[in-house]
């Protein structure tokens, strides 16, 4: 990354090259020669210009030292902000903003909670003051961003809350030395992998990415007032690392992906965004370029993307700068496709909020469905169960009665109450067979046998005795 800061006097290009810091005027002299500003420096370092023009530089030495540099006209002082000689609090991720004083932001290592904490430290010149812990972040490398503006400070990071991924708005106001209570601009059950935002008086415009299922998806989003409106920009299957800055009220998104540049713009305050294209502008060092100091009201945002030789390219400013911010301008495809137009505008956020609700109407009558089949399987199971054990109950049953059957067929006697019947049944027959007159001479009493009176074979035994006995008395007589 490199930082060019802008001023009445001069313009500083400040690089990192290896282990040392440089800087140098820029537009570069044929006699400038590059001065060196630290040497021995970890790939953490930060810089900026305040109100009065004055270079602000805090790097990380080899020794674990936070150091600042400050100064004007090329003389600069230093002094150590913190001492972390056993590197145990592991300081990296800094962040600098300023106007009248210096804010530096940094993540580190809390050693007695095993937390990762942003720390929040604000100095003048000469003076120090103790840092503070503003909140917990995923890990020492989260993305976070600060920017100042009409002395309020803002902070956008990305926490985890209850399984979802928020992205957070912080202010700091300056005259008031608090925070205030923070917003939640956006809430995904998916990863916020990256993430770049922008002020315009009160509005806040914000690209971020969400990464599902190995696939980014890059949107743009708008604070307006309290509401906050989003539309999709591209999806693709490689990550994306894009940025957003406004010039001549024409809003650009910016993004890298495997190495190529694309930009996509707005012209109607982001209602719109056309189709990306690939950007004039490439190169296989593409890196983050923040530019501060410049006072022009036509373009708002500090961090592009580009890379440096003789001087810094910055994509689609490098190409469409019609104020000099540069100090120099080129027409071409970016500039030649926002004055004619022609480019296709994407879906307008009416649409995708349309298409938001319909989805969310279609998830919930597939929720309302998927309740409605699980209960009809319960129904079924339950059905099922029964069924189960009803036929159970009759394969007893059915082979109960298989077995009498079997046991009928083979002639095994299983109840002698049935076999006693047959010979009643037999004797009954017999007795049909006699005539009336032979049968009345014997001047028997006839009994009247019910079945019903059959109960025991005990009980009964003697009146079949004395039938057949009968029965042979009469067919002597005959």
């Amino acid at each position: 990354m490199a930082y060019l800061l802008l001023n009445n006097d001069e313009n500083i290009l400040i690089n990192k090259v290896g282990e040392s810091i440089y800087w140098r005027s820029y537009p570069q002299k044929n006699s400038q020669k590059t001065s060196i500003l630290g040497k021995s420096v970890y790939p953490d370092y930060c810089a900026s210009i305040d109100d009065s023009n004055k270079i602000h530089l805090i790097y990380k030495t080899s020794q674990n030292s936070i150091v600042h540099l400050f100064g004007k006209d090329s003389s600069y002082t230093s002094t150590t902000l913190l001492e972390d000689s056993d590197n145990s609090y592991k300081i990296t991720n800094l962040q600098l903003v300023s106007d009248n004083r210096s804010y530096l932001f940094y993540a580190a290592l809390n050693p007695y909670e095993n937390t990762t904490d942003l720390i929040f430290h604000n100095f003048e010149e000469g003076a120090n003051t103790a840092p503070q812990s503003l909140l917990e972040l995923p890990s020492l490398n989260a993305k976070y961003q600060c920017s100042i503006h009409d002395g309020v400070i803002y902070l956008l990071c990305c926490i985890t809350n209850n399984n979802t991924y928020e992205l957070n708005l912080y202010a700091y106001n300056i005259l008031t030395n608090n925070w205030e209570n923070y917003e939640t601009l956006v809430v995904s059950e998916y990863p916020i992998t990256d993430f770049c935002y922008i002020t315009q008086k009160d509005n806040i415009h914000i690209t971020y990415v969400v990464e599902k299922y190995g696939h980014s998806t890059l949107y743009y989003g708008q604070r307006k007032n309290v509401e906050f409106i989003s539309v999709e920009i591209t999806a693709i299957g490689q990550k994306i690392k894009p940025v957003i800055f406004i010039y001549n009220d024409i809003i650009w998104i910016n993004y890298l992906t495997s190495q190529i540049l694309y930009s996509a713009f707005s012209n109607d305050g982001g209602r719109t965004f056309s189709q990306p294209i690939r950007c004039t502008l490439q190169n296989n060092t593409i890196t983050n370029i923040y530019l501060y100091g410049f006072h022009n009201t036509s373009l708002l945002g500090n961090i592009f993307l580009g890379y440096i030789d003789h001087q810094p390219n910055i994509a689609v400013l490098s190409q469409i700068d019609l104020d000099h911010i540069l100090f120099y301008s080129t027409t071409n495809s970016e500039l030649r496709e926002m004055l004619k137009g022609s480019l296709t505008p994407s879906r307008p956020i009416e649409q995708d909020n349309n298409k938001v609700e319909k989805l969310q109407q279609e998830v919930y009558n597939l929720k309302e469905l998927q309740k409605s089949i699980t209960e009809q399987y319960n129904q079924l199971a339950s059905f099922a169960k029964e069924v189960q054990y009803e036929g159970k109950k009759w394969r007893k049953k059915y082979q109960r009665l298989s077995k009498e059957m079997k046991d009928i067929k083979e002639d095994k006697p299983f109840n002698i109450t049935d076999h006693k019947l047959k010979e009643i049944k037999s004797a009954d027959i017999k007795a049909s067979e006699l005539k009336a007159p032979e049968f009345d001479s014997l001047e028997l009493e006839p009994k009247e046998l019910n079945i019903s009176d059959i109960r025991t074979p005990e009980s009964k035994t003697t009146e079949f005795i004395n039938l057949d006995s009968n029965i042979t008395n009469n067919k002597n007589i005959d």
